[in-house]
């Protein structure tokens, strides 16, 4: 018996030592695996909470959006732009919510880019709430943009483990990521990873694929055509074929394609995707620019054409000039 125990004592010994050894290597070698999977886990948590959260936005535009490709059997409603709300005497009723007899004056369409209403009908099947689809959506791509900002510290810092766990942590929890994609679910995160991804492949010397991400950040938001000076400066400096610039609007017009298949006419994602740069003509939308001095004059017709008139390609001028 005495042996027995003895012989017991020497395997769990031996095994503690083995775990112990095991778990000294794996912290060495991959603890920094372990610590983005920690904080993956903390951040879920953290968008978890905040899922039944509704900003203005989500009430009255990125809900009713889902409300309205559900009810039109989702993949199907890519036929037709999603209603936002109803216009009735007194007061707006969003898509979805009881009209209770009130008439209906008019309807205000989404003015999103067709791309985005397909992810919103893929994930329209699952069995959650409008608005957690939403969250979902948004969340994903946090997630997708963070480990863009992770393989773009990797290779700037030369593997540098510290940095990239750092990196990794401030793209999920930044209160500019966080609010934007948890709080009110905006879809920023999905173009704005696009646009990690973009510069992680310049900077890999993959042209190709870099321009895809272009391409697919344009079709969620026109918003990403600010971030191809880059492409500019590359050009200036002989590092960047201006053929590679045919690849977005292909990469574009693919996107298009679930629509057409649903039943879409061929102008449609074409409306969708340009009509967005036209929803809000105001010279300022309360940022800090020059703009803002112009900014209660929005009423005035005919300042407010001054300013597109000048300003617009005033700052193109200077943009050229930056470059």
């Amino acid at each position: 018996m005495k042996k027995f125990l003895t012989k017991i004592k020497e395997l769990f010994n031996k095994a503690s030592e083995t775990i112990h050894y095991g778990f000294e290597w794996l912290l060495n070698n991959h603890g920094h695996i372990l610590m983005i999977l920690f904080i993956s886990v903390m951040a879920i948590i953290l968008r978890i909470f905040f899922i039944e959260f509704q900003s203005g936005d989500t009430y009255w535009f990125l809900v009713p959006w889902t409300r309205y490709i559900r009810d039109n059997g989702g993949l199907f409603s890519l036929n037709s732009t999603p209603i936002s709300y109803f216009r009735t005497p007194g007061k707006n009723i969003p898509y979805g919510n009881p009209l209770d007899g009130l008439t209906v004056t008019s309807t205000v369409y989404a003015n999103y880019p067709s791309f985005y209403y397909f992810i919103i009908a893929l994930f329209s099947y699952l069995p959650i709430s409008d608005i957690a689809v939403i969250k979902l959506i948004s969340g994903i791509f946090d997630f997708i943009m963070a480990l863009g900002v992770l393989f773009t510290i990797k290779h700037l810092s030369k593997n540098n483990r510290l940095l990239m766990v750092l990196g990794y942590t401030l793209a999920l929890f930044l209160p500019t990521v966080f609010i934007n994609s948890a709080l009110w679910g905006q879809s920023d995160a999905v173009f704005a990873g696009m646009g990690v991804w973009f510069i992680y492949f310049l900077m890999k010397d993959k042209k190709c694929l870099a321009m895809i991400f272009i391409g697919l950040g344009l079709s969620i938001k026109l918003h990403m055509f600010f971030i191809l000076p880059i492409v500019g400066i590359l050009f200036l400096r002989r590092r960047f074929n201006l053929l590679y610039l045919l690849i977005p609007p292909v990469v574009i017009f693919l996107t298009f394609i679930p629509s057409y298949i649903f039943g879409a006419s061929l102008k449609m994602p074409f409306d969708l995707l340009l009509g967005v740069s036209g929803t809000y003509s105001a010279p300022n939308m309360n940022s800090g620019s020059l703009y803002a001095f112009f900014q209660n004059l929005n009423n005035t017709a005919k300042w407010v054409n001054a300013v597109q008139l000048f300003g617009v390609p005033f700052a193109f001028f200077i943009l050229i000039i930056f470059t």
